[in-house]
């Protein structure tokens, strides 16, 4: 592998460990969010069409966090958990796109 394609691998690791450590409640979801946008912006090399993909689907949580934020929710509510699963799901699928898998 490439020094890139490790750190992108690595960067792959760490967005799924983040999503799967809110999964088993582990992180808030404002946790997570910060994390995910963090983990994307250090990603600055992949294409520009994985990073548009990446902040639609962040987007979306981003929103249902700051909607729980602001009505001082800690758990989404049944409008939210579709919003946050696809959103969870799409992220996820973006990880792999980093190393092709």
């Amino acid at each position: 592998m490439t020094e890139d394609r490790d750190f992108r691998n690595r960067q792959r690791t760490l967005i799924r460990a983040r999503i799967s450590a809110y999964l088993d409640g582990k992180l808030t979801l404002n946790e997570l969010a910060n994390d995910l946008e963090a983990l994307a912006i250090a990603v600055t090399n992949f294409n520009s069409d994985w990073h548009a993909r990446y902040q639609k689907a962040w987007a979306a949580l981003e929103e249902v966090n700051a909607v729980m934020l602001d009505e001082h929710r800690r758990e989404p509510d049944a409008e939210d958990r579709p919003i946050l699963e696809s959103s969870l799901h799409k992220l996820m699928e973006l990880a792999d796109e980093l190393v092709g898998s």
